[in-house]
């Protein structure tokens, strides 16, 4: 069929869109210099090193990798919480499109006596 490979793709592209908006979003919740040592350290190909974030913010490389392992530590926390949250929306989501079985009245006319 000319679409069987549509949906895993589209899946995909949804799963990381939704992902990238969840990093923006525990992003925004670290400090403006936690956020450039992750940028600088965890979200680049080609990673700044200590040594370069140190000369930058005139302290030690020390204590450049402590401020990136508690803002690594504050994403993985917030991003963690993000995803619980999706996931409870997606099941209430669900819950709410389940139609929910009625009633039907007996044919037999017992709920008219």
């Amino acid at each position: 069929m000319y679409f069987s490979g549509t949906a895993p793709q589209y899946r995909e592209s949804e799963e990381l869109s939704r992902r990238q908006r969840q990093l923006a979003h525990a992003m925004a919740g670290l400090s403006p210099r936690e956020r450039d040592v992750i940028a600088e350290r965890r979200l680049k190909d080609d990673p700044t090193t200590l040594e370069d974030l140190s000369t930058k913010y005139n302290i030690s490389r020390e204590r450049i990798r402590q401020i990136e392992v508690r803002a690594f530590e504050k994403l993985q926390k917030a991003m963690k919480g993000l995803a619980l949250e999706d996931e409870r929306r997606a099941r209430d989501a669900r819950m709410i499109e389940q139609p929910r079985a009625l009633a039907a009245p007996k044919a037999d006319g017992a709920a008219s006596r």
